[in-house]
């Protein structure tokens, strides 16, 4: 019985890696779009912190990246409850 339970929890892991690649992918977004903007030459920090839309921009950003990380760690936990 143990090890069965063992083997459940390992299978619910290798299940779960792909909801938890995607929390640490979305996480990681933001700071890859500010880079890729500064390689383009533009000040994308600027844009954002100076400029009505950029800051429109940002507050929905970090409210849709919160809901994303949100979720994602909803689907991870309800599996983990379930299982």
């Amino acid at each position: 019985a143990l090890r069965a339970e063992r083997d459940q929890r390992s299978d619910l892991r290798a299940q779960l890696a792909g909801a938890r690649a995607t929390a640490v992918m979305l996480a990681g977004l933001p700071a890859l779009g500010l880079l890729i903007g500064t390689a383009l030459g533009a000040d994308p920090l600027h844009v954002l912190l100076h400029t009505g839309a950029g800051l429109g921009c940002l507050a929905a950003g970090g409210a849709l990246e919160g809901l994303g990380l949100w979720w994602v760690q909803r689907i991870v936990r309800g599996a983990e409850t379930a299982a």
